[in-house]
């Protein structure tokens, strides 16, 4: 019997950008993925707009999906031939239930692989500068589930207890007052070090160091909760030297993919988190180049427009010189420029006004121009949206929009809930244009910034945005 290919993902602490390669290209590859509710939601912006997303998170004394239908999910899945990610938080061996699921794969004959992640039981300290061994406070450390089945009865906490390297606990916090309690009835130290680290490597991650005596207080005036790691030993004694918090560590911002990564590596390398959303694509539409070439003027409003004119002379098996004496022209030296990179010259650069006097001119764009609906405009592309509602915009501290089109491909692929909600969240437009069109959308928070990515990164370190 054929079938599809299952992976069991680990993806990581919660950080995307500690997400393993291989699981990322995983992702990117399939048709169905199955995650948990601790998976950061941006991480689900790398599998492909056509990929069914199915969140089977669990909450403690909840389960969303039981365990047992998520096995049969991804055994039928498989069955009809779909690439599958199970994708589970940290590593899919460590605590989780990815050796239940592997073997319910096995029995029922189905291909599968493992892709490994980053436990938060080692990368959740290390996010908080607290190394799991250290030369001189500890030379092995004991990975502890606090959240066991009833079948397995009490840890052994008399063993627990007298171990003298790191214990660290994972899914614990429910059950604080039980491993206080019991590490200090069998004669563990009260003064020995204790750190809470809670939603390790996120952009929301909390962080919070006592000891045995005083961590139940320290929690309750905190308020610090699920999902948190407990680690126990003197390596916690490192958190105050080793730890370093980024400039713009709590920022969580929204910036559409547009394949350029040195503003999004900017920003993430200044200590954000950033979430890019799934951008539109563009699409040929049914159009007579024979009747823009009649013109003695072709005015491109943008590249698309450029690009997809191009690419239907080639298919008619021409090329530019085929245009003869006609006259390229653009709206900005920007467009200009990028035109000429193509190995192009256009002839002017023209604003609105002197198009709308200029005689015999084919203005060649897409669905969103305003110029819709005059007899001399050409639609040559519409644009096609990627959905993005699964999205979590209550999480953004704010929204960069690099252009209008990026504004459109964001507004027009959430629902409509969604777009009135996000209108309060303070909004930052590279430019006028943009900002003008946030501003007639109803955004009430916007923001006008360089639309030079070194200066944009340095406002908000400066603070001045």
């Amino acid at each position: 019997m054929s079938n599809g290919l299952v992976s069991l993902v680990g993806a990581g602490p919660g950080n995307p950008e500690l997400l393993t390669i291989k699981g990322k290209r995983r992702i990117q590859e399939a048709d169905v993925v199955m995650f948990d509710r601790l998976i950061d939601p941006s991480i689900l912006s790398y599998a492909s707009s056509d990929a069914e997303l199915i969140n089977v998170g669990k909450l403690p004394h909840h389960h969303k999906v039981k365990q047992s239908q998520i096995n049969q999910m991804l055994v039928d899945f498989s069955l009809e031939e779909k690439k599958v990610v199970r994708l589970k938080a940290g590593d899919p061996f460590v605590l989780g239930r990815g050796g239940e699921e592997a073997q319910f794969l096995k029995v029922n004959g189905i291909n599968f692989e493992i892709v490994p992640g980053l436990t938060s039981a080692i990368a959740g300290l290390a996010a908080a500068g607290i190394p799991v061994t250290h030369r001189d406070y500890a030379s092995s450390f004991h990975v502890i589930s606090a959240h066991l089945k009833k079948e397995n009865g009490s840890l052994d906490w008399p063993n627990i207890a007298h171990q003298e390297g790191t214990l660290i606990f994972l899914m614990g916090m429910e059950n604080l007052d039980l491993i206080v309690g019991q590490l200090l009835k069998n004669e563990k130290s009260a003064d020995t070090p204790v750190a809470i680290i809670q939603w390790a490597s996120q952009w929301r991650q909390r962080d919070l160091t006592g000891n045995l005596d005083n961590i139940q207080a320290k929690v309750q005036k905190s308020g610090i909760g699920s999902p948190s790691i407990i680690a126990v030993g003197d390596v916690v004694k490192l958190h105050d030297e080793i730890n370093t918090v980024l400039p713009l560590f709590g920022k969580r911002i929204l910036v559409a993919d547009n394949g350029s990564k040195r503003l999004i590596n900017g920003l993430r390398d200044n200590g954000a988190s950033v979430v890019t959303y799934r951008r539109g694509t563009n699409e040929k539409t049914i159009f007579d180049i024979g009747k823009i070439l009649n013109y003695e003027n072709i005015f491109f409003e943008n590249f698309p427009s450029f690009e997809t004119f191009i690419d239907e002379l080639n298919e008619k098996n021409r090329d530019i010189r085929t245009i003869g004496d006609t006259r390229l022209l653009v709206k900005s030296t920007k467009l200009a420029k990028m035109i000429k990179d193509t190995g192009i010259i256009v002839d002017d650069v023209i604003d609105a006004e002197e198009l709308a006097v200029l005689d015999n001119v084919a203005i060649i764009g897409g669905a969103g121009s305003h110029n819709l609906g005059k007899d001399n405009f050409f639609k040559i592309y519409q644009r096609n949206t990627s959905s993005n509602n699964n999205l979590d915009f209550d999480t953004y501290t704010e929204m960069l929009f690099i252009s209008k089109v990026a504004v459109t491909d964001l507004m027009d692929s959430i629902d409509v809930e969604q777009a009135e909600s996000i209108k309060s969240i303070k909004a930052l437009a590279m430019g006028e244009s943009v900002q003008e069109l946030l501003l007639s959308q109803g955004f009430t928070n916007v923001k006008l910034v360089t639309p030079k990515t070194n200066e944009v990164i340095n406002d908000l370190l400066e603070g001045k945005i």
